[in-house]
């Protein structure tokens, strides 16, 4: 009997779901789809033409069930980890015609330091080509109009910070859709401080019995790439070496395809932290985000105030063991 994905890690970026997904990648009873990120059912995020990226996205659903097909009898959960879905309008009412019984997990996070990481991975990955935070962040209502997009970028809506760091908006939007009891919310400070207790939280919540980890290695750190130039080339290849990696995928299994290019970018890899935002901006972004975060500590039942006073409080000072951590 065909499996076929019954939940999904739909967000947010950069607030743990890497970290959160490769645990359960480990787990015997759970089955991560290869790439993590398949990106299908995003559909109203439109691709940049410009952009030649290594990415295959396929446009029917038999295609994407291919990459669950090794999933068996023996996997109780099976699902994928596509961030951008809780920010697509259209991705969750596309899951629920696909499988109405499906189960969502939202990672969420200080909205400050989750543009800060946010805009620090697009760097990373040749999405953005303005460096300086604050130029970035002052240039949105120019990249909604299509100017000062990067060729490199496949998704211009990535560069919409404000919209992307908005998760209270995102959360309320899900949970006027699906049931309660079929969401569950992390938060980045409970999973730092704590992530074998929101490991165990997560199992329960997909209803799999605990595999009895104890041991959470950090994942995807804060990384740059020791050859920037032959990581632009990798991660944005000539149009004649992706159409002959596309070939390959045609010929070769698709996990084995990503891998090689994986295992490539990830020698080139070297660790390195971010440098602090500048109170200004940490203190702009907080006031304009603080209605949002308040809608999230009332979605959550919880005070969150603290993630938008300011540059006085900005990070949970718990060392994150999984992702983006910041140089002490």
């Amino acid at each position: 009997m065909k499996k076929i994905p019954n939940f999904f890690v739909i967000g947010a970026p950069k607030c743990g779901t890497t970290a959160l997904t490769e645990y359960l990648r480990q787990h015997p009873r759970v089955f991560i789809s290869n790439p993590k990120e398949p990106r299908f059912w995003c559909s109203d995020l439109k691709n940049n033409p410009r952009a030649e990226r290594w990415l295959v996205t396929t446009d029917n659903v038999n295609g994407y069930l291919k990459l669950f097909r090794t999933a068996t009898a023996d996997h109780l959960a099976v699902g994928e980890g596509t961030t951008l879905n809780l920010y697509s309008a259209a991705a969750v009412p596309r899951i629920l015609e696909f499988n109405p019984q499906a189960r969502f997990i939202v990672m969420v996070r200080n909205p400050v330091e989750m543009f800060h990481s946010w805009h620090s991975y697009l760097v990373r990955q040749f999405h953005e080509d303005v460096t300086c935070p604050e130029k970035a962040w002052s240039l949105q209502a120019d990249r909604q109009q299509g100017r000062h997009i990067p060729q490199n970028c496949d998704i211009p809506e990535k560069l919409q910070y404000r919209k992307i760091i908005a998760l209270g908006e995102q959360l309320e939007r899900l949970l006027q859709t699906v049931p309660g009891e079929r969401v569950r919310v992390v938060v980045y400070d409970d999973f730092a401080a704590d992530p074998g207790t929101e490991y165990a939280r997560t199992l329960d919540f997909l209803e799999v019995p605990h595999d009895g980890r104890t041991d959470f290695p950090r994942v995807n750190e804060a990384f740059t790439y020791r050859f920037p130039w032959l990581a632009k080339r990798l991660l944005s290849p000539p149009r004649p070496v992706l159409h002959a990696f596309r070939w390959l995928q045609t010929h070769l299994p698709a996990p084995m395809a990503v891998r090689l290019r994986h295992k490539t970018l990830s020698a080139m890899r070297t660790g390195a932290g971010k440098p602090r935002l500048p109170e200004t901006l940490r203190n702009l972004i907080a006031r304009e985000m603080r209605d949002d975060v308040v809608r999230l500590g009332e979605l959550l039942n919880r005070d969150l105030a603290h993630w938008t006073r300011g540059a006085d409080v900005s990070v949970s000072p718990v060392s994150a063991p999984f992702t983006d951590r910041q140089p002490s």
